[in-house]
């Protein structure tokens, strides 16, 4: 079944009955009762995607821990993080991946595409709202903006993140496909687009540019992906989600949230967790009957 474009999502999701947002709870208290378990199992499902897309911010505001009161926004992820996660019937252990090129990430994306337990992948990208954390950083990739794109305002930054998220899905779908190629089992992928509080209005561009069926760049890379492994062997699905609604700045310039309520950032978080869910079961039911 086709995947609704996105901007059509909220309308239909808001009017679930009060007890699947109620069952959000339970979902979460069903991951975290597991625990997190540093280093133990087989790593099941990844979570990869540039340095600042917000890998960690996901995974906590889906489990919960971002709704406790000690909880501190996370830093750049320099090693692997672990966690056991359940979802309904199913849980398994997930490793968040370091974006930032190292000895660690290497030997994190090793240790999972060597192992024969590999089901599945998270990527997330945030159609182009991405800032070094370190001032240094910052100022470099300006003057490098004025060079290569004659501007530096929030577009040119937009453009530069928008083609470097492109180079590191490619290489993580290349991964993938070496993978499914030699395992010959299913596996899944979710593209997740974080911050959809700061392009809600832009929607229907961001769905079309990043949806398996869509028309961008990002899109033909999926479809060039599947020409080599088959849609079968490795279904795709694409998600907008808003963890946490912040203003995005940029050397003078910013860019405002804009999502209607608390309710909507919830139920798109609920839509991920339930199609994630089906993703895993399709798994499991396909390699039952194989």
């Amino acid at each position: 079944m086709p995947e609704p474009p996105w901007q059509e999502l909220l309308p239909s999701l808001l009017k679930l009955p009060i007890v699947a947002y109620r069952r959000r709870h339970l979902l979460q208290r069903l991951w975290t009762s597991l625990g997190v378990f540093t280093g133990l199992g087989r790593t099941r499902i990844i979570v990869t995607g540039m340095p600042g897309a917000g890998k960690t911010f996901l995974l906590d505001h889906l489990v919960g821990h971002a709704n406790a009161l000690d909880w501190k926004e996370p830093g750049a992820s320099a090693v692997v993080e672990s966690h056991a996660l359940r979802i309904g019937e199913w849980h398994q252990i997930v490793r968040v991946i370091p974006g930032q090129t190292s000895n660690q990430r290497a030997e994190g994306l090793n240790e999972a595409f060597n192992s024969d337990e590999l089901i599945g992948c998270v990527h997330v990208v945030d159609w182009g709202y991405n800032i070094p954390r370190e001032d240094l950083a910052r100022n470099n990739l300006r003057a490098r903006l004025e060079q290569d794109y004659q501007s530096a305002d929030i577009e040119a930054l937009r453009r530069y993140n928008l083609a470097r998220e492109l180079e590191e899905f490619a290489a993580v779908v290349r991964r993938i496909e070496e993978y499914v190629l030699r395992m010959k089992q299913q596996f899944w992928l979710a593209v997740v687009a974080t911050k959809a509080d700061l392009y809600f209005g832009r929607l229907r561009d961001a769905h079309a540019y990043y949806h398996p069926e869509g028309s961008g760049a990002f899109s033909e890379l999926i479809k060039s992906f599947h020409l080599g492994v088959g849609r079968h062997n490795c279904p795709v699905i694409s998600a907008p989600v808003s963890p946490h609604a912040a203003t995005f700045e940029w050397f003078g310039c910013s860019v405002e949230p804009h999502v209607p309520g608390l309710t909507a950032q919830r139920a798109l978080s609920l839509s991920l967790l339930h199609r994630i869910a089906d993703l895993n079961e399709k798994r499991r039911l396909g390699q039952r009957r194989g």
